[in-house]
């Protein structure tokens, strides 16, 4: 299969590509399940190992990491914390900002891979959802290492899976070649950081980018483009 092929496969599906150690990916984590609750639509999970993309095809995130432009910087910060907020998640911070308290003090980047091992595990046991707001909360929220083992089965237990299946399956050498092969489709079909949101042969990069599929899944559903764009699903600003 080409790939073109592969980028235009055409489906009434949103596959949605993820690292738990993205920040905008958890709060596009928190829109997108709503959003497709309210319009019955699929959501297909794909793990993948976002720093295994970054260095096959997007370098320039470490050189931005290492001499960062302050004021960008800043007002990224600012406005990771406000997206947050709006979406009801006390975020802790990653970056600094004179105006943030709350900061990330676990390990940043953080090595993901067993936490995506997992996941694995959750979408075979139909509690992929409820797995993937415990690990998010456990990192985002709670500044907890999801490279440690413990955090992990602790996330597990909470979304109800069998903890002794789940230990042992996270090790598999077949969890970790799918880890590795969903990096590679993802690569293949354009991607080049996440969260990265594929629907109806449209790739879909970071939160910010929700209006435009919520502008396409109007013209898929056949709903009113003005009605689908109400679905926000923010907190109130106290």
């Amino acid at each position: 299969q080409s790939t073109w092929g592969i980028f235009f496969r055409m489906s009434h599906e949103i596959e949605f590509f993820f690292d738990y150690s993205s920040p905008w990916t958890y709060i596009c984590f928190r829109r997108l399940l709503p959003l497709c609750k309210e319009l019955n639509v699929h959501i297909t999970f794909r793990p993948f190992l976002v720093g295994a993309v970054f260095n096959a095809v997007n370098p320039s995130v470490y050189e931005q990491r290492q001499r960062p432009v302050l004021p960008k910087a800043l007002n990224m910060s600012s406005d990771m914390v406000e997206w947050a907020t709006a979406c009801g998640i006390n975020l802790l911070a990653p970056y600094p900002h004179p105006s943030i308290t709350r900061r990330l003090t676990a390990p940043f980047p953080v090595n993901s891979a067993k936490s995506l091992r997992g996941a694995f595990v959750a979408i075979e046991q139909n509690k992929i959802e409820e797995y993937s707001a415990a690990v998010f909360k456990a990192y985002w929220e709670d500044n907890q290492d999801i490279n440690n083992e413990s955090v992990v089965l602790a996330c597990a237990k909470s979304a109800d899976l069998d903890v002794t299946d789940f230990e042992s399956r996270i090790q598999s050498a077949q969890l970790r070649d799918k880890l590795k092969e969903n990096c590679e489709e993802l690569i293949r079909r354009g991607g080049f950081g996440s969260p990265t949101i594929f629907f109806d042969n449209h790739m879909y990069f970071g939160n910010d980018r929700l209006p435009l599929l919520q502008r396409r899944l109007a013209a898929v559903t056949q709903q009113k483009v003005e009605e689908i764009a109400k679905i926000h699903f923010f907190a109130p600003i106290k």
